[in-house]
């Protein structure tokens, strides 16, 4: 959100956001702003207040909730994925093990190679 000037011309930052402002900051609609609102999961519900009839979010808040909703989709992608993911850990741990019995298995062939050509 561009910075505004006051009559000295000092650049100000807003601290809050009505709901149409904040959706233009976070690029999406003022549908998805009140329904960020209004979240049924209390901590990922968007924080707001009212003055007379106005909502006002706070900048911090709208920040916060954009961390958050990165966390909510990053632990949604995990347990979207977990099951893959384990498959593919237990695949992998098996195939180390199968290549540490085939080195041990060298490894004592060479054993035995070696036995047979001392003097």
């Amino acid at each position: 959100m561009p910075t505004r000037k006051s009559k000295g011309q000092i650049l100000l930052e807003p601290l809050a956001y009505d709901v149409e402002q904040a959706a233009a900051v976070v690029g999406v609609g003022r549908e998805a702003i009140e329904a960020a609102m209004n979240d049924p999961d209390f901590l990922y519900r968007l924080r707001y207040f009212r003055i007379g009839r106005r909502i006002v979010i706070p900048k911090t808040s709208l920040e916060g909730w954009l961390s958050n909703q990165v966390e909510r989709e990053t632990d949604a992608w995990i347990k979207e994925h977990e099951a893959e993911y384990d498959a593919y850990m237990r695949k992998r741990e098996q195939e180390r093990a199968e290549e540490r019995m085939r080195d041990q298995e060298k490894l004592k062939r060479t054993q035995d190679a070696a036995k047979k050509w001392k003097p």
